[in-house]
């Protein structure tokens, strides 16, 4: 469906590059999330792929076709859900969906059998403004304006951010529908945790891919055993821990410190611990990985 081959987009004033030398594949169905911290390409790379950005250098095709040279085409095949809410809020969200039909020329009963699932959830709130709803309603009206036109793809900025946890786990729930209909959807995240719900993922740091593939695959890969120990001084203790050589990283994480065991027998660690004042009594577990721990690695290694 998607080829990118040694993309990179450079800004001008001194900004640097927002992307560089990013090379993908996305098949066709796939749900792709785009995971790292904000500033490191994510948003960049969905505006180059709906067109509104140019690439500095390297090659995009969509269905076999230059993204460059059927600029058009490519726009009618991508639904596009932005960051910042863009709907109009003083328009109700029976008018909303009404003017988004028009846009892209879909009778208001077509773009309703296009979107039946989601318009039965609006249903309640046809008569509303679209200022006055939830944020999980806004973004379920977001989807829907984006779906009208039937895009083969689906591309979403932080789709997640603000909304609380039943509300992100209702919207993924309405992604991965999607992606069941044969849609290729691009999601953009900040959040680590939300890689469980995609089934490939790029992670991005300062503007480059430093890992691919599958969340499930990425966690095997973790080089080394993972543990986690609280503490009052965690920031003492993560340094403390980082002197030793058998520990190849420590990460603080709010009251805990995750540190990696890269040869040697924790027993030896625990003991070590044991004989500095400041860390008596304290408790060494074994820590399932997350996908924030490979991130960090991953760091490590680029």
């Amino acid at each position: 469906m998607i080829e990118i081959k040694g993309l990179c987009k450079t800004f001008d004033k001194g900004r640097g590059r927002a992307l560089e030398a990013l090379n993908l594949h996305i098949p066709q169905g796939s749900l792709l999330g785009l995971i790292g911290p904000d500033g490191s390409g994510k948003s960049t790379l969905i505006k180059v792929l709906n067109t509104t950005l140019r690439a500095t250098c390297g090659e995009i095709s969509i269905d076999g076709r230059d993204i460059t040279q059927s600029i058009r085409e490519i726009r009618r095949k991508i639904g596009y859900v932005p960051e910042q809410f863009n709907l109009y809020p003083d328009l109700t969200v029976d008018e909303t969906l009404r003017f988004c039909g028009k846009m892209y020329d879909v009778a208001y009963d077509l773009a309703k059998d296009r979107c039946s699932d989601l318009y039965r959830q609006l249903e309640p709130y046809l008569r509303k403004p679209v200022g006055k709803l939830s944020g999980g309603t806004r973004q379920k009206l977001s989807l829907c304006c984006a779906l009208l036109h039937q895009p083969s793809i689906l591309l979403l900025d932080e789709p997640t951010r603000g909304l609380d946890y039943p509300s992100r786990l209702e919207l993924w729930g309405l992604l991965q529908h999607q992606q069941t209909q044969g849609v290729t959807i691009i999601v953009a995240t900040a959040d680590m945790n939300e890689a469980v719900f995609c089934n490939s993922i790029v992670l991005f740091n300062s503007g480059r891919a430093i890992a691919t593939g599958s969340p499930e695959a990425m966690i095997t890969n973790f080089e080394g055993e993972l543990y986690t120990v609280s503490c009052r001084t965690p920031f003492v203790l993560a340094d403390f821990l980082k002197s030793i050589p058998e520990v190849r990283s420590a990460h603080v994480f709010g009251n805990r410190v995750h540190f990696v065991l890269m040869h040697g027998d924790i027993a030896f660690i625990k003991s070590f611990l044991a004989f500095q004042e400041d860390f008596k009594g304290l408790v060494v577990l074994p820590q399932k990985v997350s996908m924030e721990d490979y991130y960090l690695q991953m760091m490590e290694h680029a």
